[in-house]
């Protein structure tokens, strides 16, 4: 097995981030970035794609991502299920893209409050050792009443917290 990473909480081989994208499947809702503002709005669907590290000095074998789940003002659009990623080598950034069909979509319920927060969670596992992880919170800007404080915008890229 893998060493422990230094300052990982777990020891987890793998860091994780995730991705926020325009989803280039349109669903019953709005994809990619119908008004082109760069921002994640109401009614839009969103892709967030993972990026997976080995913070190890060996390759890591058998790694796998699934359970995917999103709560707050969000339905799924599309669930890849189990993403079998393989092998990744030392230092090695892997990204599951949308074009293979590998990230999470989902939609944003068309009428948020500025307060909304969305979370997206999924398991990280490599040959058995299992660590759930939570992406978010994902800010949707409002059309209408407060506006959203720092709402969240396409291309932005954070860490993942450990669960």
């Amino acid at each position: 097995p893998a060493p422990p990473v230094a300052g990982s909480p777990s020891g987890f081989p793998i860091s994780v981030q995730c991705a926020v994208e325009p989803s280039s499947t349109f669903g019953f809702l709005g994809g990619g970035d119908p008004n082109n503002n760069g921002i994640v709005d109401e009614d839009e669907q969103v892709a967030i794609e993972v990026i997976l590290t080995n913070t190890t000095s060996q390759a890591l074998q058998n790694v796998n991502v699934r359970n995917f789940v999103v709560s707050g003002p969000a339905t799924v659009a599309s669930n890849p299920g189990n993403v079998n990623v393989g092998t990744v080598q030392a230092g090695e950034a892997r990204r599951l893209v949308q074009s293979n069909g590998e990230s999470f979509r989902v939609d944003i319920n068309p009428s948020v409050t500025s307060t909304a927060q969305i979370f997206i969670e999924f398991d990280v596992d490599v040959a058995g050792n299992v660590q759930r992880f939570r992406c978010g919170p994902l800010r949707p800007a409002t059309s209408t009443g407060t506006p959203t404080p720092n709402p969240t915008t396409y291309g932005s890229i954070d860490n993942a917290t450990e669960i």
